[in-house]
């Protein structure tokens, strides 16, 4: 779990910060709005790298 966790989580969070650049051009000033669009893309980030290891195992 902390293997996946820090192996796909820092490139989550690469992708997160990017993003935050990205909703600051879009002009999102809301910082709640930002922290749950930045936690939901993480969450789908995770789950899609979770699908993909337990698919390539079988």
């Amino acid at each position: 779990m902390k293997g996946i966790f820090t192996k796909y989580g820092i490139m989550g969070f690469i992708i997160g910060i990017a993003l935050c650049f990205a909703l600051d051009l879009l002009g999102i000033k809301n910082i709640i709005l930002r922290i749950s669009c930045l936690i939901i893309i993480m969450l789908i980030w995770y789950w899609v790298m979770m699908f993909i290891n337990k698919t390539k195992n079988y």
